[in-house]
């Protein structure tokens, strides 16, 4: 008998060390990234916490092993269908925070209605409230898990979504609205008209009556507002991979002032597509093409294929003759600058000028024009 309890003690102490470590696990993985793996932070943490609570209330008040929160509320199996699952589907179709809480909450009202008929007994409220605050906190969790690391800068979280194709993060700190795509800083609403000014500024001098114009990137309509202003500019293509960018820039009302509606004058036409399958297309050609894109970091293939000689030669062909190019080449490295250069004079650029512009949030920012020969 004894060697039996001592078995049992063995088991229990094993199970919540397991219990404990999955907790750490699950937690570390949420607050760690902010993709399709918060699903599997959140199964971690419910199950975990599940089997954890039931042993620590096992040892400490074994008369409540049998309750109705441990045997209900803390089993593995309602944890999974009513919690795990549900934010796990939102997290892997959409990515969206929000999706996962109705989710949740339609789960429960499909529950309720299944067993309505317990929920007049007199203790229905005892048992409805631990539900609700299991359910408040997780869905807090998944949102805290969504806004991915940007909560360490600080201010208030004012949109928080996974995409299929990036994080998108806009925060309210110090007076500014600061947008961060996959936890790198995009602009801060203080100073982005000096980064848009400098892109910009050079090549509306030198555009002609009626000018076509195709931004790359650019989906915060932030350098299509600066371009509107022109009256040379006749038509704006915007081409951005990424949908959640335009809407989001489309619909807040603080960004909508900011970019002045730009991306809903009917001058303006977004794409979303991959820039470089637009240009390889060739229906038509643009006076001046502009580059907002991330800078062409190296040890980023994707980001550096937009600024190859290869890209710039198929820009080049859907360039009207005498046309400009003008492109953000990097943020206060020689090199990189140095090198979107040689890649434009490669593809048959002529008049490559590099030029900078502070910007206090990123420091010296370099770009480069270049025109195409006229005949």
């Amino acid at each position: 008998m004894a060697r039996h309890h001592l078995v049992s003690v063995s088991v229990r102490s094993a199970t919540s060390a397991v219990a404990v470590a999955s907790v750490c696990l699950g937690s570390s993985t949420l607050l760690a990234f902010g993709d399709i793996r918060v699903s599997a932070g959140l199964a971690t943490i419910l199950v975990a916490t599940s089997l954890l609570a039931r042993v620590v209330v096992a040892r400490v008040a074994p008369w409540r092993a049998r309750g109705f929160v441990l045997t209900r509320l803390c089993s593995p199996r309602y944890q999974l269908r009513a919690f795990a699952l549900p934010l796990a589907s939102a997290a892997a179709i959409t990515r969206s925070a929000s999706l996962g809480v109705v989710l949740v909450f339609a789960v429960h009202l499909a529950l309720a209605w299944r067993y309505r008929r317990r929920w007049q007994q007199p203790n229905a409220l005892k048992r409805a409230l631990p539900v609700a605050l299991v359910a408040g906190f997780y869905a807090g969790l998944e949102r805290l898990a969504l806004s991915g690391g940007e909560w360490r800068y600080g201010g208030r979280l004012v949109y928080a979504e996974e995409s299929h194709l990036q994080r998108v993060i806009l925060v309210e700190r110090g007076g500014s609205l600061d947008l961060f795509l996959d936890g790198e800083l995009q602009f801060r609403s203080i100073d982005e008209r000096l980064y848009h000014d400098g892109l910009v500024s050079r090549a509306l001098a030198l555009l002609p009556q009626n000018a076509r114009v195709l931004i790359m990137g650019g989906g915060d309509g932030l350098a299509a507002r600066d371009l509107l202003r022109n009256p040379r500019v006749g038509a704006i293509t915007i081409v951005d991979w990424d949908r959640a960018v335009t809407r989001l820039f489309r619909e807040d009302a603080q960004l909508c002032a900011l970019n002045e509606r730009a991306l809903r004058d009917p001058r303006v036409v977004t794409v979303h597509r991959d820039v470089r399958s637009v240009f390889r297309s060739r229906r038509e050609s643009f006076d001046l093409v502009v580059g907002d894109l991330v800078d062409p970091s190296p040890a980023d293939s994707e980001a550096a294929s937009l600024y190859s000689t290869e890209f710039y030669r198929d820009v080049e062909t859907c360039i009207s003759p005498g046309g400009i190019l003008v492109t953000h080449a990097s943020s206060a490295n020689e090199e990189l600058t140095r090198g979107v250069c040689d890649a434009l004079t490669a593809a048959q650029f002529h008049r490559t000028e590099c030029y900078v512009c502070e910007v206090p949030a990123f420091g010296e920012i370099s770009y480069v024009l270049a025109r195409k020969a006229c005949g």
